[in-house]
């Protein structure tokens, strides 16, 4: 059963949005000139998608969108390892000394090697293009009755699994990177809540997280 819904701030219209940011930053990446800019822009979408999709995985129970979510998931995945060279070279850039610059151009040098082999990994971009169409066509000025419910009882999850992963004091340094993995997961998904629902107060725990 579905129900018309005619802000333009629904669900559906603020996904595709998301998911369409996603096909932007991939087609900038893949410019030759693409810097650390464009792949922490592809990072970003990418989280704000999955996000989008993961809340509402409920309202889209498809095979279609569940094989979307881990492919974006994938390409996040695989900018791992050049976004970790940019953090290196933004690093050793502010360092003073030779031997900083000198790591500063190893670092470089070996994100020129990997940035390709990252490209060829993100797969075929005109497949990502077709999922996303299929995901989004569907009654796009349209919704379930109850959506709000559902994406509640989504949301509430993900600030359980975020409570799960606070650090002890003593917490070591990979614990510490889980709990901003998971805090970053939560503010995501915050921000998608608070765009569908501008009447909810989400603002004090977005500026919080």
């Amino acid at each position: 059963m579905v129900r018309v819904v005619s802000r333009k701030t629904g669900w559906r219209s603020v996904m595709e949005r998301r998911l369409q940011c996603v096909l932007h930053a991939m087609d900038q990446l893949q410019d030759s000139k693409s810097g650390p800019r464009e792949l922490h822009d592809a990072r970003v979408a990418c989280r704000r998608a999955e996000a989008a999709l993961r809340v509402c995985r409920d309202l889209l129970s498809t095979k279609r969108a569940q094989r979307l979510r881990l492919d974006i998931r994938k390409i996040r995945r695989a900018t791992n390892e050049s976004r970790d060279q940019d953090v290196l070279r933004k690093w050793f850039t502010k360092q003073k000394g030779s031997e900083s610059a000198r790591l500063c151009r190893i670092v470089e040098q070996h994100r020129d090697k990997v940035f390709p082999r990252m490209i060829k990994s993100m797969g075929n971009l005109q497949q990502l293009r077709d999922s996303v169409t299929h995901v989004t066509r569907p009654a796009r000025g349209s919704t379930s009755i109850g959506w709000q419910s559902c994406l509640g009882r989504r949301l509430l999850q993900e600030v359980y699994r975020f409570l799960e992963y606070i650090p002890e004091v003593d917490s070591e340094t990979e614990s510490l990177h889980e709990f901003r993995i998971a805090g970053k997961r939560l503010r995501y998904a915050v921000e998608f809540a608070t765009e569908v629902l501008p009447k909810s107060n989400f603002r004090p725990l977005l500026r919080r997280l």
